[in-house]
């Protein structure tokens, strides 16, 4: 009999699941986050000349926007967030 793929066994669904439960608040959070940035760059002037500076960082120094962002997504976020 050929198994499934898609089919996990409970015990991993149920892991799932819970760690989903666990995290949701931070899931909204992080979203929440986003979708402000997002309307920040269409609403403010003074937002949009920020993002579109960091654009022309990314553009310019490429492994050096990578090095920051790694940094600023790895430590500086998590450590907001606690």
């Amino acid at each position: 009999m050929v198994e499934d793929p898609l089919h996990h066994p409970p015990s991993i669904r149920k892991a799932i699941f819970a760690t989903l439960r666990q995290n949701r608040v931070a899931c909204a959070g992080l979203n929440l986050v986003v979708i402000a940035l997002v309307v920040s760059y269409y609403r403010w002037p003074l937002a949009s000349a920020v993002w579109e500076a960091v654009g022309r960082f990314k553009v310019e120094w490429s492994y050096g926007f990578s090095c920051v962002s790694t940094v600023f997504a790895a430590v500086i976020v998590p450590a907001l967030a606690q």
